[in-house]
């Protein structure tokens, strides 16, 4: 495996977690990720890829506001790897591996909350 495997362990923290002013939005959205992330798989697990792209979307501009880059880039990926599929009318290897890190970020997420 690769070492992006052995990384999946290591908590996300904000780029705003030590600022005090920033402290409490940041808390605020660390805490909205668990829904995102039960949303998301419910979403996935429907085939609903409407509703993940619609999330992946909000969460690409939310997450860089709280210092989050990293998601806010995944989100990102995986709501481009969405619009691919849905132009070629096939589910994508690319779209579930897109989701896949997208999820496997927010969880890192809610563990450093």
């Amino acid at each position: 495996m690769d070492n992006g495997a052995a990384m999946t362990a290591d908590p996300i923290r904000s780029r705003f977690a030590d600022d005090p002013e920033m402290r409490e939005i940041v808390a605020f959205f660390v805490a909205e990720v668990p829904n995102r992330l039960h949303e998301l798989r419910q979403a996935w697990s429907s085939g609903d890829r409407v509703r993940v792209r619609t999330i992946a979307h909000q969460m690409k501009g939310a997450a860089g506001g709280y210092g989050f880059g990293e998601i806010g880039e995944s989100a990102a990926r995986l709501e481009a790897a969405l619009a691919r599929a849905d132009r070629a009318s096939t589910p994508s290897n690319d779209a579930r591996g897109a989701f896949e890190s997208f999820v496997s970020l927010l969880a890192r997420v809610t563990e450093a909350g």
